[in-house]
């Protein structure tokens, strides 16, 4: 059984940079009325080779002058 129709993983792949599993779980749940949890969105993510970029990490500020 798949988790999410060929529509709706397009969606997520034009969506998934910069954004948190919750984030995108929430923006997917929105816009189709499912309940992803983002423990499913990350392992999915996974699965799939998708990564949005985020380390969760701070980065170090550029000093300026």
């Amino acid at each position: 059984m798949k988790l999410f129709t060929e529509e709706q993983i397009e969606f997520i792949k034009s969506h998934v940079v910069g954004r948190g599993n919750a984030d995108l779980a929430a923006l997917v749940n929105n816009r189709f009325g499912l309940s992803i949890t983002a423990r499913q969105m990350k392992n999915w993510k996974r699965n799939h080779n998708l990564s949005s970029g985020l380390t969760g990490r701070f980065e170090k500020r550029k000093r300026s002058g």
